[in-house]
């Protein structure tokens, strides 16, 4: 955007870039727009096209405008702020069609935006304004040539938008019904779980929690009853159901299209508000059967063989019984570091047996 002779304007490349990636039909626009064919548009041109044209409702028309050209963010429209307004759909509507010689007159224009203020009045806020639009001349012209173009050409861009918005809206609440599934098989899990403790308080303060997770759970059943009733109006004022080509853009359709998806959207929030809290409320619950819930079963352990235990010499004093017993031990050890991998071979001979004694402990010092 840069500033030229007083108005802002746009080029193909940045017009391109901001608005023809978001659909490719709209970068016909301008071409309808750039009407000395310079490669630039009047950013104001451009915005309230793609207001007057879109799917809202004129309610919603009326307040982007009203936003649009109150420039301070005052909340009101001061008179040149409204002549701009009303210049700038003159030049609309005679990019669109054919006007008579005096439809873009300057003079006719500001009469037509002056009549907006009283005499002690220098603004208007959005009240006025409205009234305005509805009863001025200027205005009704403008306002009556969009319903025609619509009315008469309905954009398929549009009836595609309306169709994915309605498709997304019905993944949302399919999405909402597998998560009141889940909410479901946990809530019944828990009431078969049996609490940890048998205090007659920790059973009361239970009983409460699923007191109330019922009450929740009823609502909540309640209200996705009439998100899945909502959506299916929506669906059958689209024509999904009635055998029409696609969605109606006539002003009174259009109203009742937009009223059906914010009352979807108003329900889908409800119903994922409960399903919060009841989630909530299941987390309380489970704080009671937790032990019960999360003991593992205890696997049987096969208790470890007892070594053999060597008879001691009963002629031995106590300190060569000792001192035999930690040879031994230390001989098994040093037998179970060495042992190669794989079953041991064969002896050739049998093992001599175990000497004991004084005279076991020299040789087993020996062969150490």
């Amino acid at each position: 955007l840069r500033v030229k002779r007083h108005s802002l304007v746009v080029d193909r490349q940045t017009f391109d870039q901001v608005l023809s990636c978001k659909h490719a039909g709209i970068s016909r626009l301008f071409d309808s727009l750039d009407g000395d064919s310079d490669g630039k548009v009047e950013v104001f041109e451009v915005l309230m096209t793609l207001i007057l044209w879109s799917s809202g409702t004129w309610d919603d028309k009326l307040d982007l405008l009203f936003q649009c050209f109150d420039f301070n963010r005052k909340g009101s429209l001061r008179f040149p702020e409204l002549a701009l307004m009303a210049s700038t759909g003159a030049r609309i509507m005679a990019r669109f069609s054919d006007l008579p010689p005096n439809a873009f007159n300057m003079s006719i224009l500001k009469q037509a935006a002056a009549s907006a203020f009283q005499e002690s009045s220098k603004s208007i806020d959005f009240s006025g304004f409205s009234k305005w639009f509805g009863g001025a001349s200027e205005a009704v012209k403008l306002k009556a040539f969009v319903d025609k173009t619509l009315q008469q050409e309905a954009p398929e861009s549009l009836k595609g938008l309306l169709r994915e918005r309605t498709r997304a809206l019905e993944y949302s609440a399919q999405e909402l019904s597998q998560e009141v599934r889940a909410l479901t098989e946990a809530a019944a899990t828990l009431r078969e779980a049996p609490l940890d403790s048998d205090r007659d308080e920790d059973a009361a303060r239970c009983k409460e929690l699923w007191t109330s997770f019922d009450g929740l759970y009823a609502r909540l059943e309640t209200a996705q009853h009439s998100l899945w009733a909502e959506i299916e109006a929506l669906m059958e004022a689209l024509g999904g159901d009635s055998g029409r080509e696609g969605p109606q853009l006539d002003e009174a359709s259009r109203a009742r299209q937009n009223q059906l998806i914010k009352e979807v959207l108003a329900l889908g929030l409800q119903c994922r508000g409960y399903v919060a809290e009841a989630k909530k409320v299941l987390a309380d619950v489970l704080t009671y059967c937790r032990a019960s819930l999360d003991r593992p079963e205890t696997p049987e352990v096969t208790p470890l063989p007892r070594m053999p235990v060597v008879p001691e010499d009963p002629n031995a004093e106590p300190s060569t019984a000792g001192r035999n017993r930690r040879i031994l031990d230390r001989e098994l050890r040093r037998l179970k570091i060495r042992q190669p991998a794989g079953p041991p071979p064969a002896p050739s001979m049998p093992a001599p047996p175990l000497q004991t004694g004084v005279a076991g402990g020299r040789a087993a010092a020996k062969a150490k």
